[in-house]
């Protein structure tokens, strides 16, 4: 600039006192770059955490094989009741749930995370047994994510995974419908029982 830093910072101060102009020593800037790109880098390299949870040994052992050899960090638990504590100190990138278990179903233990700031964006996809609609609609109105119809192969795991694994889980516009559908469902059934009522034998 050609002056004399005397000028420069009579030029600068009212700036300074009014907050526009920061002065910042130049080896802070650098650690904040530094510890900026190093946050970066755990976030983009952190490994995935998947807990699945199946009263099932050999569910939970297929999962955490499939899910371990593309990379991610598996973990079964066949205990509902165990799972429901361990997930709090696990705390997983999505969670993998039957529907169909003892002591604990797979729709109590989603309500139950929902219920909780924790797991209130976290993906959980329900396993289930049967293709069913109203399985699928009640796993939605508890919050679950989405769901995976057992047996299911390889692909079909991990592309589920892959879709929510980095997003929220909850979809808010993606339920209505559901509740809508269940509605008109359960209306058409109560009008179909009621011509069958009223049919005379």
């Amino acid at each position: 600039l050609n002056r004399d830093i005397l000028t420069v910072a009579r030029a600068i101060y009212p700036y300074v006192q009014q907050g526009w102009v920061q002065l910042v020593n130049p080896k802070s800037a650098v650690d904040m770059t530094n510890k900026r790109d190093s946050w970066l880098e755990t976030q983009t390299t952190k490994v995935k955490r998947i807990v699945c949870i199946d009263d099932s040994l050999t569910i939970c052992k297929t999962v955490e094989s499939i899910l371990k050899a593309q990379g991610y960090e598996a973990i079964g638990i066949a205990n509902p009741l165990q799972a429901l504590s361990l997930v709090f100190q696990l705390k997983p990138d999505l969670i993998l749930c039957d529907i169909a278990m003892p002591e604990l179903d797979g729709y109590e233990i989603c309500a139950m995370l929902r219920h909780s700031t924790a797991f209130r964006l976290v993906p959980i996809i329900m396993l289930t047994g049967k293709d069913g609609f109203i399985d699928r609609v009640k796993a939605r109105m508890v919050g679950a994510t989405d769901y995976l119809t057992k047996p299911f192969g390889d692909s079909e795991l991990l592309m589920l995974v892959e879709k929510f694994i980095n997003s929220s889980g909850i979809n808010v516009q993606n339920r209505e419908p559901l509740l809508v559908d269940l509605l008109s469902y359960e209306l058409q059934i109560g009008i179909t029982e009621s011509a069958i009522a009223s049919t005379p034998p």
